[in-house]
């Protein structure tokens, strides 16, 4: 359940709702999901369904923190209002790369991610694109990744740091 902005996987096979996560950005609120440090799958998060911020006019955040991979694979989009997304692979507390394996923990967008004047942030190891862009408006984006960066499209109003060894 989400409990404050916060939904955290207690058993393996966890989900949460998109339209869980696009009610209460509207209303204002900032989302995080980790996936946890139990049970016996990797840690992987994965964007099966489409998430939509139209309503209102809020400035929230939603922050995807995985043990493992995180694959976007429907579009992350904010019409009304701002909405940073921070993707944060290979981590267990929101962290750049703390989970002690330095081989795991990739981040794959493969649909576009439109921030509204949002930034975006990915940390992890290596960073991979299939299909999208990433819009930020008048936004920031910052890619911080200790392997591979292969680039999506960009369309970035503010400032660019792209950080990798691989």
């Amino acid at each position: 359940a989400l409990t404050a902005g916060v939904f955290t996987a207690t058993t393996d096979s966890s989900t949460i709702d998109a339209q869980t996560i696009e009610t209460a950005l509207e209303a204002g609120t900032n989302i995080t999901i980790n996936t946890g440090t139990g049970g016996a799958q990797d840690g992987d998060i994965t964007v099966n369904e489409a998430i939509l911020v139209d309503a209102g006019t809020p400035t929230v955040t939603l922050t995807l923190n995985a043990a493992d991979d995180i694959s976007v694979n429907q579009s992350i989009t904010s019409s009304s209002g701002t909405l940073g997304v921070v993707l944060n692979a290979n981590t267990t507390a929101g962290g750049t790369n703390d989970d002690g394996n330095t081989a795991a923990g990739n981040v794959t967008i493969g649909a576009s991610i439109t921030t509204n004047g949002g930034n975006f942030t990915s940390t992890g190891v290596n960073l991979l694109y299939t299909a999208g862009t990433i819009t930020t408006g008048a936004g920031n984006a910052t890619i911080n990744h200790t392997g591979t960066v292969a680039l999506a499209p960009l369309s970035i109003g503010g400032t660019l740091q792209v950080t990798a060894a691989g």
